[in-house]
């Protein structure tokens, strides 16, 4: 939505690691697992079950359908 953000977390969290590796060149694209909790129109609203706030709270993030992909 135009607003960059930068997730740090394990390797895990990241596609399937295989190329999240120390000696890649970072940044670098990847894809990170995520709920889809709302859709209006085209924006899903979704969290990752693992990233939250200062507060504890979940952190959600709005973004545009086109960049969401089923599980493979």
């Amino acid at each position: 939505m135009g607003r960059p953000h930068q997730l740090v977390g394990k390797v895990a969290y990241f596609d399937d690691g295989t190329d999240l590796t120390p000696d890649a060149t970072y940044p670098r694209p990847a894809f990170v697992g995520c709920t889809v909790d709302h859709i209006d129109d085209d924006i899903a609203t979704v969290g990752t079950g693992w990233l939250s706030d200062r507060h504890g709270k979940p952190f959600v993030f709005d973004v545009p359908l086109t960049v969401l992909k089923p599980l493979a």
